[in-house]
């Protein structure tokens, strides 16, 4: 008999950045923790280009409108039905999934990515973590501050970290990129962010300012920005008031299949995020064996133990420590590549997912 798994989501194939990433990846590992298991997708968002869409997976159109949502899961559990789990892939999503949960008698599971997770939450959000029969935490430091705020058992909430595919390997500076940005014989360091004006804590401004302290021990240093967003303007003129706008490469939007030529390219990552649920950048990159710099304040905390380096929100240490790893050279960290696959590659994320639908007796 077929397992069904209906999976409530903001965004998932098509979708840009960590939680879509993290959704695909968990998605997919549910369709493989049986020869018999098939995920339906329901997403909120706009898909921001096309994506393959793996098989005993299939994604229904999006649907924005809140009211004409709930209507469509109803439709769906109706005529595809019956369903063995009902996802809840936002905490945003949370009231909705309970509600059907209860109507439909379907164990019903929420995911936590990070800053949501962290937030202050209303009274139906609480007693759908309450009614919940299990929450996934993207990290022990979002599971954290998830029960400081809705007291229920720690048991409840399971940690299963990001998974980093196969594609992030060690290997050459990519020649193609490096003349097309006009970097060969640069020294690189690599940001990859969504440029949103709410949210400024990824610390793209803080690496801008202190550029031209770097500069000056580094003249042939640049800074490679990836990613786009409502706040691009005003980072632009942020790096032509500091005089380094020559030094700041915003290369926008990329495909997924050039980016881990970009950590590639790259001889150190920065980016001294305060509000990362997790940081699959930092993971992406140290998987390409490029050494990255975080904060370690947030989720991020939990990669400090595989190779991630702690940064600060202080100017002056953050400038010392970055000079100091430029001043080491760049050679790919193929050892620590081997360590990030290890711990967090497919082969033990799909391992995690299939023992969590064990204990949960759903296989």
């Amino acid at each position: 008999m077929t397992m069904k798994i209906l999976a409530l989501v903001t965004d998932a194939f098509g979708g840009e950045f960590g939680i879509a990433e993290y959704n695909r990846c968990l998605l997919e590992a549910m369709a493989e923790v049986s020869e018999d298991a098939e995920v339906i997708v329901l997403p909120r968002l706009k898909q921001r280009f096309a994506s393959e869409i793996p098989g005993r997976i299939s994604q229904k159109d999006v649907i924005s409108n809140k009211f004409l949502y709930v209507i469509n899961v109803i439709k769906v559990l109706c005529l595809d039905g019956p369903f063995d789990l009902v996802f809840c892939g936002h905490i945003h999503l949370s009231s909705t999934s309970m509600f059907i949960s209860k109507i439909f008698r379907i164990p019903f599971w929420i995911q936590l990515h990070g800053v949501e997770g962290w937030e202050k939450h209303g009274f139906f959000q609480k007693l759908a973590a309450n009614c919940a029969d299990l929450i996934l935490s993207v990290s022990q430091y979002t599971k954290e501050r998830f029960l400081q705020s809705v007291p229920i058992s720690s048991e409840k909430v399971r940690v299963l970290p990001n998974m980093v595919r196969k594609c992030f390997i060690p290997g050459v500076k990519p020649v193609q990129l490096l003349e097309k940005y006009g970097l060969k014989d640069k020294k690189i360091i690599l940001t990859v962010a969504r440029l949103d004006r709410k949210d400024r804590d990824k610390g793209i401004a803080l690496m801008i300012e202190i550029l031209p302290e770097l500069i000056k021990h580094f003249q042939d240093l640049v800074y490679v920005v990836v990613g786009d967003g409502d706040d691009r303007s005003y980072l632009e003129s942020l790096s032509r008031k500091h005089n380094v706008s020559a030094c700041v490469v915003f290369a926008g939007k990329i495909t997924e299949r050039s980016l881990p030529d970009f950590y590639r390219m790259a001889d150190l990552f920065v980016m001294p995020s305060t509000k990362e649920g997790f940081g699959i950048v930092y993971l992406e990159s140290m998987a390409c064996g490029i050494p990255a710099i975080g904060s370690g304040v947030d989720g991020s905390r939990d990669l400090l133990k595989h190779g991630l380096i702690a940064g600060s929100a202080d100017q002056g240490a953050l400038c010392r420590l970055i000079l100091q790893k430029l001043s080491e050279g760049h050679l790919p960290d193929f050892l620590m590549s081997e360590r990030i696959h290890q711990e967090f590659g497919r082969e033990q994320f799909l391992s995690r997912v299939k023992k969590i639908f064990h204990e949960q007796r759903l296989i």
